[in-house]
């Protein structure tokens, strides 16, 4: 969206406030994608360590997570810390190419 945005205005329009609004709010909202997956990520930790310091009482926590939920959730954190990345890249690219 963010590469769609800033190639079809010109560079006349792309120094108007909108523009940098839309930006800004798809920066807060991928911020905001990453730290989901963070705070999930972390639970997900805590739970875990706390399931295994109570092993014997196994059977009475069917929320346990699992190794595999475990690593879809960072392969999900890496993706969107991957995004978040790109994001600000393909934003920085293009305001030197703009600058230029």
């Amino acid at each position: 969206m963010i590469l769609y945005r800033i190639s079809t205005t010109e560079e006349a329009q792309i120094l108007r406030f909108y523009i940098w609004e839309i930006l800004h709010l798809t920066i807060r909202k991928m911020i905001c994608y990453v730290t989901k997956f963070q705070k999930k990520m972390e639970d997900a930790k805590k739970k875990l360590q706390k399931d295994d310091a109570m092993e014997e009482d196994e059977d009475s926590n069917p929320a346990k997570p699992s190794e595999q939920m475990f690593e879809e959730l960072e392969e999900k954190l890496d993706t969107a810390q991957s995004e978040l990345k790109n994001m600000f890249l393909i934003i920085f690219q293009m305001f030197i190419m703009l600058l230029t």
